[in-house]
């Protein structure tokens, strides 16, 4: 069994009580987002940015509530069965864009001010995608976040999945903390060259 996060890697352990080997994170095609998508301090702007599936372990209901508080824009991507119920709830800072081109979701990506990561994940590949870009992270503390995530370095963390906590986060992020050539550093540890050659490791010691 090969774990795709330290997350798993723990479940593994404790649910299956099997040997398995080290992690191996899913290869994310940080070169593609980069070239298309490259952030600049003169080209984000006012907005913050949900990438996911609208069904509910994602949380997405979670940052909208946090928003709909804060005032400050939301722009929501991704399409799936919470679509109208969160629509619902949303206030006019709340913005709805659904499935989008892979160019214009990198430039959405290095666009805004962070990605909100509000669920528990294996592993997060839109978290990557995000700092491929050097976009930072505004994500809950658990899940395969604990690996893409630098705390303080390429984004920061809440501690619990409730309105207040995120909106602790939002209030305290200043994208002045953050340097976009450091995001991008960390994201090309995910990249898919590095995969290969970690899978073609793993394949010849068996």
């Amino acid at each position: 069994m090969i774990p795709i996060s330290n997350d798993v890697k723990k479940r593994i352990d404790k649910y299956y009580k099997r040997p398995q080997g080290d992690v191996l994170f899913p290869p994310v095609d940080v070169e593609r987002l980069k070239r298309v998508g490259k952030r600049k301090k003169s080209n984000f702007g006012e907005y913050f940015l949900i990438v996911s599936r609208l069904v509910s372990y994602k949380k997405v209901d979670l940052a909208i509530k946090a928003f709909n508080r804060i005032g400050k824009t939301l722009v929501v991507v991704g399409e799936g069965r919470q679509m109208d119920q969160l629509r619902r709830i949303s206030g006019p800072n709340i913005h709805f864009l659904g499935r989008v081109e892979d160019r214009e979701l990198a430039q959405l990506y290095s666009g805004a001010q962070a990605l909100i990561f509000p669920q528990i994940e294996d592993f997060g590949i839109v978290s990557v995608e995000s700092q491929a870009v050097g976009t930072p992270v505004i994500a809950f503390k658990k899940g395969g976040a604990l690996d893409t995530v630098i705390d303080g370095q390429t984004g920061i963390f809440f501690n619990r999945q409730r309105i207040t906590s995120l909106i602790r986060a939002v209030n305290r992020f200043d994208q002045n903390d953050f340097s976009p050539e450091k995001i991008v550093q960390n994201a090309q540890r995910f990249g898919k060259s590095r995969f290969q050659e970690e899978f073609r490791s793993i394949i010849s010691s068996i």
